[in-house]
């Protein structure tokens, strides 16, 4: 395998274990905390994609071609929980909601992409 793909692998995998590992322990201790419906819905999305980054990035270290279709999930989770938490958290204005989804769907799609290009990898 090349050096590009082996960085992509490391990198698309330390993402998606890394925030599938912090969703799972947010998800967990933070429910107690959420009140209300909305803030149930932000923290049931945090444990959401944690679920989706721990099946995904250990498929991806796996080669299992499913992993990319569970990290398109997390990726579209991930993005949806972080416009909706500035929205329930921050009571942010539609400018905040769009810059922290938008910020958050760069690095999903960058990290989903990595993810599949690792996949795709040719036998060198």
């Amino acid at each position: 395998m090349r050096t590009g793909r082996v960085l992509a692998l490391v990198i698309s995998t330390a993402l998606l274990l890394g925030t599938g590992f912090i969703g799972l322990y947010n998800g967990i201790t933070e429910w107690g905390d959420a009140v209300s419906l909305s803030e149930r819905a932000v923290t049931g999305g945090v444990f959401l994609y944690g679920l989706l980054g721990l099946v995904s990035g250990v498929g991806v270290v796996l080669k299992r071609a499913w992993s990319y279709k569970v990290a398109l999930l997390w990726g579209a989770v991930v993005t949806a929980v972080a416009g909706g938490a500035v929205c329930v958290y921050g009571g942010g204005s539609a400018g905040a909601v769009g810059a922290a989804a938008i910020a958050t769907l760069a690095i999903a799609a960058l990290t989903v992409w990595l993810a599949r290009y690792s996949l795709v990898a040719k036998r060198d």
